[in-house]
């Protein structure tokens, strides 16, 4: 069973949930972050997607530059328990799960998590399959 204090690498549309207050799962997403009391990772896939989609009106519901994104980025990840996962995670393995091009990145960043020893947190219980016997994954329902 997974506890709070376990690291958690988070996904993408975590990110967006904890920032923006527009988003459906914003409540969901900030009581599980409020509740983590160990390591919980970001990366470069998922910083940049975080600014590009806070960038697209459609998703956030406000008109923001991609500049105030990351300055929103930032202030997210200046929590104490942040921490920042620099290195490429081993790409031999990595890919033998993906079951098409929308699953690359996912793939990746469940590799990235196994590196860490986290549990890859997420709001998309599609990723279950391509989950197994890869990484722990936490999927938050709504």
């Amino acid at each position: 069973m997974k506890k709070v204090s376990d690291p958690v690498l988070v996904d993408v549309n975590i990110l967006i949930a904890l920032g923006w207050a527009s988003h459906p799962h914003h409540m969901l997403v900030t009581d599980r972050m409020e509740r983590q009391h160990g390591p919980w990772f970001t990366c470069a896939l998922t910083q940049l997607g975080f600014i590009r989609l806070s960038a697209n009106p459609a998703v956030t519901k406000a008109v923001v530059s991609a500049g105030q994104a990351a300055r929103l980025l930032e202030r997210l990840t200046t929590d104490s328990f942040h921490r920042f996962a620099p290195e490429l995670a081993p790409l031999d393995a990595a890919f033998d799960r993906v079951l098409g091009p929308q699953h690359v990145t996912d793939a990746y960043l469940l590799a990235l998590a196994a590196k860490h020893q986290a549990c890859f947190l997420t709001l998309d219980s599609r990723l279950e399959a391509l989950a197994k016997n890869v990484a722990d994954l936490e999927v938050l329902h709504p």
